[in-house]
């Protein structure tokens, strides 16, 4: 691998480089990270959590490691490792050094993060802390993370429409961590405590995409490997767990239709990710799914793709046991979790935004915000494109497998309401007078 000195975040295609923020108190914080993932595979290390482009990361042939480990894949002292001899388990171990620590300190500051988000974000795994060594300066206070900062975090999470156990399960991971710091004298008080996690989400907001943002997002994502999962959910409303969960056998080409028979799951037991493919969410949700518009053309894209990259792969195809022979999964043949597709929509939309600066900057106007979505977003999405095309509500509702026929008309109400608020708008002015005056002008300067 060719070497490099300094930061490597220049080279990342998806940071923002025009907003930096900056959080003097919590840089320079690491000078040693070694942390162990358990049953998560390479991929998802290097994408989900560290959240460096997989292309960027060069994965080697098995070099020595540390202590029982040999480093699987690298980049600028950034490292990941798997476990060998006596260190067995599954899933693998980061390790950053001093000047591994300071470069993706940089690149953390560069997409708006700083060592609390990673850590956060690691703290949704199943994990051990071989060694974090703090860079402890009497002089400045570098680990003050106050009780606002925790419930930024929580609110956030709240405004994007995340369960209430997902937020209550993440507070007592950090929650656990400063803990320690506490107890080890590192910080005076554990801030994870007096924090508002609210019980239910009844105040979040449905998001829908019009049709001129559903063409945007499908623009950007022509190239990217998902583009023929998101198509589908665009097509069909499937509930993220029914995407991953799709077998080829589910696809019925005689009768031109998608049968939802099963979900994916993900979730923590007794602190270990696991996934399995369970029964779908209601019985209702057992549903078969017409083909509608492109449907047989983009699964037989994404069957011919597919097939290239196993036979690509090889024996390094990860589709196996319970989870072989599902339509949508991760280039490397991993299942689709909703992590991955969350992950997936959050760089598309970011482009997205980055593009359009660049273009308000050309044009010298403000730029136009394509606001954040999540996969549920997409469900949303289809279902109002059928009331708009005036499909029955009850029609809609076996598609979309909900179980109440309030849920569907819920969607409906939104879809007349903007539908009424465009109407009005046709009324024009009660004054022809701006007109008139609009007609003059053009007959003198004629």
């Amino acid at each position: 691998m060719e070497e490099r000195s300094g930061s490597f975040l220049p080279e990342l295609p998806y940071t923002n480089r025009g907003v930096i923020r900056q959080k003097e108190e919590l840089s320079a914080l690491i000078d040693w990270c070694q942390i162990t993932i358990k049953e998560v595979p390479l991929e998802a290390v290097i994408e989900d959590v560290l959240r460096i482009p997989m292309e960027l990361m060069t994965v080697t042939g098995y070099e020595k490691g540390i202590a029982g480990h040999e480093v699987v894949a690298i980049f600028d002292n950034i490292k990941v490792l798997k476990p060998t001899g006596n260190a067995q388990y599954q899933g693998f171990q980061i390790l950053m050094s001093g000047k591994g620590c300071r470069n993706y300190e940089n690149f953390l500051q560069l997409n708006e993060e700083t060592w609390f988000d990673f850590l956060n974000r690691v703290c949704q795994y199943h994990i051990n802390f071989p060694r974090i060594d703090l860079a402890i300066d009497d002089r400045k206070p570098y680990l003050s993370i106050r009780n606002l900062d925790i419930q930024r975090v929580i609110n956030d999470m709240n405004k994007q429409g995340r369960a209430s156990s997902s937020m209550r399960d993440a507070l007592g991971r950090v929650r656990e961590c400063l803990e320690s710091a506490k107890n080890n004298r590192i910080i005076d008080i554990n801030p994870c405590f007096e924090i508002n996690v609210p019980w239910e989400n009844k105040t979040a907001e449905r998001r829908f995409l019009s049709m001129a943002e559903q063409t945007r997002f499908l623009q950007e994502v022509e190239h990217n490997w998902y583009k023929e999962m998101f198509y589908i959910m665009f097509l069909t409303g499937m509930r993220i767990g029914e995407v991953g969960g799709l077998k080829w056998e589910d696809i019925d080409w005689n009768k031109k239709c998608i049968n939802i028979q099963r979900s994916l799951s993900c979730q923590y037991e007794n602190g270990v990710k696991t996934m399995r493919l369970t029964k779908p969410k209601t019985h209702n949700s057992y549903r078969s799914i017409p083909f509608m518009a492109e449907t047989e053309e983009i699964l037989l894209s994404q069957k011919e793709k597919q097939n290239r990259q196993k036979k690509a792969y090889g024996n390094r195809w990860r589709s196996s046991g319970e989870f072989d022979n599902l339509v949508f999964t991760t280039s490397l043949g991993s299942p689709v979790i909703r992590n991955v597709a969350e992950k997936e929509i959050k760089k598309v939309v970011k482009a997205i935004n980055f593009q359009e600066a660049i273009e308000a900057v050309k044009e010298n106007r403000e730029p136009i915000e394509f606001k954040d979505l999540y996969p549920h977003a997409i469900r949303h999405t289809f279902c109002s494109r059928c009331f708009e095309k005036g499909m029955d509500a009850k029609v809609v509702q076996m598609l979309m497998g909900h179980q109440h026929y309030s849920t569907t008309i819920d969607i409906y109400t939104h879809v007349t309401e903007t539908k009424f608020e465009e109407e009005i708008a046709k009324f024009g002015n009660v004054s022809e007078k701006q007109k008139v005056q609009k007609n003059k002008n053009s007959t003198q300067c004629a």
